[in-house]
């Protein structure tokens, strides 16, 4: 144990006892004498794992390390003396070809193939409503998104629930992978349903530099879209990759229905992405700046239930 880089004299650790693990730079050794290997300037580090291992495993890692960097030294100086008889320098390797762009990259996920993010649900009793839903982890690599979305009685009109992550009120920007490679492309959904009639499925994005739209007063600006999930197959598990373009998306949508094409009963008409509104569209610079995810059933009343296991975005 050490306490400003000075050891902590018959002081021990209890492995059941940590509560959290961090990494930082020392200021001093082990002695309390000053670093002699820090230096002012930017630094950058990997960091593969941290693991809890006995003393003789420690002894014996570094036994294998300080094994591997003689040999290492030794391969390099029977390297170097090798370069130096032979008459002729070596010839260039041809540089190796880049690497092609991936066929997407992964926003969120419940099945391990991108880190655990915390996810929060919101429904329109916030607003005075009935709606309500709940997600639950499934065990099995997906999470279900279940409830019902009823009547806002004071708007006559159904309302809405909600499940989202990174950015949303009260809390601040998460960071997620970087999406403008996929402009000409959208959101990839892996998902299934028990509810494949229900017609009120809706994917959004927040991102950085997003400007509010008129007649839209709470929460975070958003591109919001709709998406249907297609039934499943007799004998088939049901699992479907549901694309929705981002052209599709549109940040222009009514609070009253989640639509871009519908009027408010204030008389506000809205619009969605397209030439006659490019103000309204995703564009490279929000796709590489998203800090938040949400999917939604809003505006059509009745029982939903959606199963997922990632959101993605690809061509």
């Amino acid at each position: 144990a050490s306490r400003m880089g000075k050891p902590v004299p018959h002081a021990s650790l209890d492995p059941s006892h940590i509560l959290s693990i961090g990494v930082s730079l020392a200021l001093v050794d082990a002695a309390g004498a000053p670093n002699p290997r820090l230096h002012a300037g930017p630094f950058r580090l990997l960091l593969h794992s941290v693991a809890a291992i006995t003393e003789a495993a420690a002894g014996a890692e570094e036994e294998a390390a300080a094994g591997a960097d003689a040999a290492a030294a030794t391969a390099a100086k029977a390297k170097a003396a090798t370069a130096a008889e032979e008459a002729a320098p070596a010839e260039e390797e041809a540089p190796a070809a880049a690497a092609g762009p991936p066929a997407k990259v992964v926003l969120a996920a419940f099945d391990g193939s991108a880190p655990a993010r915390a996810w929060r649900v919101t429904d329109d009793p916030v607003m005075g409503g009935a709606s309500h839903s709940a997600l639950r982890l499934t065990g099995q690599g997906s999470a279900s998104f279940e409830g019902t979305c009823a009547i806002v009685r004071f708007l006559q009109a159904p309302g809405f629930c909600k499940v989202s992550t990174g950015e949303g009120y009260g809390r601040a920007p998460e960071t997620f992978p970087d999406a403008s490679p996929f402009l000409s492309g959208g959101l990839h959904l892996t998902v299934r349903s028990a509810t494949p009639a229900y017609r009120g499925f809706k994917a959004s994005f927040t991102a950085r530099g997003m400007v509010r739209q008129p007649g839209q007063f709470h929460g975070v600006p958003s591109f919001k879209a709709d998406f249907a999930v297609p039934a499943p197959s007799d004998d088939g598990p049901g699992w479907v990759t549901v694309r929705v373009p981002f052209s599709s998306f549109s940040a222009g949508t009514s609070e009253y229905t989640g639509r871009c094409d519908t009027k408010d009963p204030t008389g506000l008409q809205h619009h969605c992405c397209g030439t006659a509104h490019p103000e309204l569209c995703p564009t490279a610079a929000h796709l590489s700046a998203i800090t938040g995810l949400a999917l939604w059933a809003e505006g059509v009343e009745g029982d939903f239930s959606l199963e997922v296991r990632a959101i993605a975005a690809g061509l």
